[in-house]
C-alpha cells in the first residue's frame, strides 16, 4: 500500500466523518489493485452473532465494507484493508481490529490490515 493512498483514505475519512453514527469515528477502507473498492463506517444496527458479535449492538466498520464489497471484490485476488479512527478534531487515532473482525477479516480472506496509530498508521498481516 502506498502512502498516497493511505493518505487519499485518511481526506475521504475526514469529509465523511458525519456518517459515523457511533463515538467511535471508525472507517475502513476495502483496496483491492491499489483501488478502493468500498467504505465501511461504524453505525448502529446488529451483526448476526454467527460473526461473534453477540455483545455488540453496532456494526463495526470492517463488516460494513465488506458488506458492500462482495459484488466488486474479486476473491481470487489478495485484497486488504485500510482502517482509520478519528476524534472530532480530526486526528487520527489507534483503530487496530478488534479480535472478533480480525478472525472476521481472515476467514474472509484479507491479507494485510493496515491501522491508523496516534503517530501515523501501521500494519498486520494475517
Amino acid at each position: 500500500m502506498s502512502k498516497r493512498l493511505y493518505h487519499q483514505c485518511l481526506q475521504i475519512a475526514k469529509n465523511n466523518i458525519h456518517r459515523c453514527t457511533e463515538t467511535n469515528n471508525h472507517f475502513s477502507f476495502i483496496i483491492q489493485d491499489n483501488t478502493i473498492i468500498s467504505i465501511g463506517y461504524n453505525r448502529r444496527g446488529q451483526v448476526h452473532k454467527k460473526f461473534g458479535y453477540k455483545w455488540y449492538s453496532n456494526i463495526h466498520s470492517e463488516v460494513d465494507a465488506y458488506s458492500k464489497a462482495i459484488n466488486k471484490l474479486d476473491t481470487s485476488k489478495a485484497w486488504s484493508i485500510i482502517n482509520i479512527r478519528l476524534n472530532n478534531q480530526l486526528e487520527s487515532m489507534l483503530s487496530m481490529p478488534c479480535s472478533h473482525c480480525n478472525q472476521y477479516l481472515t476467514i474472509l480472506g484479507c491479507n494485510k490490515v493496515y491501522y491508523s496509530t496516534d503517530e501515523g498508521f501501521n500494519k498486520m498481516k494475517l
